[in-house]
């Protein structure tokens, strides 16, 4: 389940007991592969809660983790 919502700091956030991701309504402005970014980002919280060595050594994020990070880190 997802829903968008107004956020002033963060571009999403995954609730892991709830099985929820929550995408900042912001997101509209950035380019798709941002988006694509944010989206894989809180999907892979729902299996690893936290920033360690395991949520970053997925396939997927070592690829979009400096690229994307870096463009929204300005926003």
């Amino acid at each position: 389940m997802y829903t968008f919502e107004k956020m002033n700091v963060r571009w999403g956030s995954s609730l892991t007991h709830e099985r929820k991701i929550i995408l900042n309504i912001h997101l509209i402005i950035v380019q798709k592969h941002c988006i694509d970014y944010v989206v894989l980002h809180e999907l892979l919280h729902l299996k690893y809660p936290d920033h360690d060595y395991h949520f970053f050594n997925q396939p997927h994020m070592s690829d979009w983790r400096n690229e994307s990070g870096f463009w929204m880190k300005k926003w």
